[in-house]
């Protein structure tokens, strides 16, 4: 059992060397089934996406667990499942699950299901996700669209960000340009 949690753990490892498991830092983004393209901060650190962040509401700590459903829960993930869980419970605070279930094309509900049987086989439970509900939901991405749409809206308006309209193909040209030249696959405008 060991040696083949290994193996995952490097085949990981190996995806994420090669950019198949990470998030390339472009600021092309699909919100709302509309592509957007944002004007990035000065600082990198604020972009930088956590797979569990700690909130304070108060003297309440809030921390969660945001699993894609994309396939079977991975060992790291459990590790910070149970991470998170032991110190909202060490502290008196909520731990809540949300579902990144944003990739349709290989999010399956099939797949949260099964994650979530896992996280209850290692005895985990949450305060705050999909089947409990909670103060902030929806718990699951895809829910979210109306709320996230709002802002987007907010953002083209002020001006910090605008539609790009550029084609899958064009963006994927882009993509491999950049990395031809040891680049960033982020979004270049170019006039």
């Amino acid at each position: 059992m060991m040696a083949a949690n290994m193996r995952m753990m490097a085949q990981g490892n190996m995806l994420a060397r090669s950019g198949v498991l990470s998030r390339p830092a472009a600021c092309i983004r699909q919100v709302c089934g509309r592509r957007i393209a944002t004007v990035r901060a000065a600082v990198a650190t604020q972009e930088a996406v956590a797979p569990a962040t700690v909130t304070t509401a108060g003297s309440k700590i809030k921390v969660r667990f945001a699993p894609s459903p994309t396939g079977n829960l991975h060992v790291g993930g459990a590790r910070t499942a149970l991470f998170n869980w032991l110190y909202a419970r060490k502290v008196g605070g909520k731990f809540v699950l949300r579902i990144e279930d944003t990739d349709t094309a290989r999010s399956t509900r099939a797949s949260e299901e099964a994650m979530k049987a896992d996280l209850k086989w290692l005895g985990l439970d949450w305060d705050e996700g999909p089947d409990v509900g909670g103060d902030n939901g929806p718990y699951r991405q895809s829910e979210r669209a109306e709320i996230y749409k709002s802002y987007v809206d907010k953002l083209v308006a002020a001006g910090k960000a605008y539609p790009c309209f550029c084609s899958d193909e064009e963006l994927e040209a882009m993509k491999a340009e950049a990395e031809l030249k040891k680049l960033p696959p982020i979004y270049r405008f170019v006039n």
